[in-house]
């Protein structure tokens, strides 16, 4: 019989601290991960390249849903699978994202998994060429553990976006595998 009360009263203290909160908070966060982005041309293969990649967001929360403004940053090399195409061989290439996204949580006690999907701009500065940006989409599912003030995050995303580079074509397709921590007031 203690234990049982012990378990229903942690249960009952787990769920006002998840509840703090209330239908509407706002948030500022920090993110860190990995991006890994394949650009892709017609006449062009290019390999995979992974970087770190940093930010920051800030949002709101009404009931089971986040709009969130993010900006994340990473640096990424070019390498071609054909090694007669050197011109984009080893270019270094500056990957930025700033733009809105939209989350569905769906709450749990303390942790609310998440699907989302958002709308921005991506930036691409390849060494020794002019900057360019495009808007692109992304979509991804993540998980957010919180504690009172504070939360954790983990999530997923993928990211896609059409630029024309020196009179060529790509696609930039990128996966984000991104770790956080919000704080809401």
């Amino acid at each position: 019989m203690r234990k049982k009360l012990l378990i229903l009263a942690l249960s009952l203290s787990l769920l006002a601290v998840s509840a703090q909160a209330g239908p509407f908070s706002l948030y500022l966060g920090l993110q860190g991960g990995v991006s890994t982005q394949k650009p892709s041309v017609n006449s062009i293969s290019f390999e995979p390249d992974s970087s770190i990649l940093y930010g920051v967001k800030a949002g709101f929360k009404l009931f089971m849903f986040c709009l969130e403004a993010s900006f994340f940053e990473s640096a990424h090399n070019l390498r071609v699978s054909d090694p007669s195409v050197s011109a984009w061989n080893g270019r270094a290439v500056e990957y930025n994202y700033a733009g809105v996204n939209l989350r569905w949580n769906f709450p749990f006690i303390l942790i609310t998994p998440y699907l989302t999907g958002g709308y921005g701009y991506y930036g691409e500065n390849i060494k020794d060429l002019p900057k360019k940006s495009n808007a692109g989409y992304n979509l991804g599912a993540g998980a957010e553990f919180k504690l009172g003030k504070i939360s954790l995050l983990a999530e997923g995303r993928y990211h896609r976006v059409k630029m024309n580079i020196e009179g060529t074509d790509f696609s930039f397709k990128n996966f984000t595998w991104i770790g956080g921590l919000n704080f809401y007031f």
